[in-house]
């Protein structure tokens, strides 16, 4: 049984780290879109509504894939050392990562509808 909680907790941290590089790598990603956007030359309004809001939607994609891996590293833990509180701040992680979800899929859904209403209207 010790071998097995050695290759768990072994295990824990390359969760960790891919849960944190996907995060780095979408702020990354969305900064740069952002900053390119800006400086791209396009004066449309509407235009940038429209791009901003897809490089928010990656971000928010990014930030709900290394919460889901921050969560089975966080229930890996709570196997190794099942003590109260690694199962509280689990439960605390799993909660905001329901909140985040249920919110951004509402957010998406939002913005795809107007999205749909501007090139309807005509406007790219």
């Amino acid at each position: 049984m010790e071998i097995f909680h050695t290759i768990l907790g072994v295990a824990l941290y390359p969760l960790l780290a891919i849960g944190v590089i996907i995060v780095l790598v979408g702020t990354v990603e969305a900064a740069w879109r952002f900053v390119r956007l800006r400086f791209d030359g396009h004066d449309g309004h509407v235009h940038l509504i429209l791009q901003t809001d897809l490089i928010r939607e990656r971000l928010g994609a990014h930030l709900l894939l290394g919460l889901d891996f921050f969560i089975a590293a966080d229930i890996i833990k709570s196997v190794v050392a099942p003590t109260w509180e690694n199962v509280g701040i689990l439960a605390a992680i799993v909660a905001v990562r329901i909140v985040l979800s249920y919110f951004l899929t509402r957010e998406m859904e939002q913005s795809r509808r107007e999205r749909n209403e501007l090139e309807q209207d005509g406007r790219p």
